[in-house]
């Protein structure tokens, strides 16, 4: 996993759940353990729970962007 710094140099550790970006994104929780399944996108299991980095979420939405036009 990789991590992203904010403006004071500090590691931005925070995630979300497969269901909350299917919500994010109107997709389903599925569909978001699936990416993960496939290693579309990084994640990590704790106490059995996928746990998604905001930064995968930023990654996302800045290639669905860059698609777009």
């Amino acid at each position: 996993m990789y991590n992203k710094h904010n403006e004071v140099g500090e590691v931005d550790n925070r995630t979300i759940s497969p269901k909350e970006l299917g919500a994010l994104l109107g997709k389903s929780a599925e569909w978001a353990r699936s990416l993960v399944r496939n290693g579309r996108i990084k994640a990590t299991k704790d106490f059995g729970c996928i746990m998604i980095p905001i930064t995968e979420v930023d990654r996302i939405l800045s290639e669905a962007e860059r698609r777009e036009g």
